[in-house]
């Protein structure tokens, strides 16, 4: 999703300015137990990892298939029927893709 309402990116901006940056020690505890206000902050980074793992492997999926087809092909093994391919057709276009 996009934003490009500058007033919103604006107020968004200046909050972030206001309650600091990444990872500060001075955060306060998600228990509250510091008597300021809990925390609204989600911090991220370490499930990035599990993030980058998991787009590899989607890629890579994905890879291992079109080589597949790609044998299929050459191999004079892969057809596709004139009905699933005239439906392929239309619904990409319906979708706009």
């Amino acid at each position: 999703m996009k934003i490009d309402d500058n007033d919103v990116m604006s107020s968004s901006l200046q909050n972030i300015a206001r309650s600091g940056t990444g990872n500060s020690a001075a955060r306060p505890s998600s228990s509250g137990a510091t008597g300021g206000a809990p925390s609204d902050a989600v911090d991220l980074n370490s499930h990035s990892r599990v993030i980058a793992d998991g787009l590899a492997a989607g890629e890579n999926a994905r890879a291992g298939r079109i080589e597949q087809l790609r044998q299929l092909y050459v191999d004079g093994q892969y057809s596709v029927g004139a009905q699933e391919l005239s439906s392929s057709i239309i619904n990409a276009h319906l979708s706009g893709g």
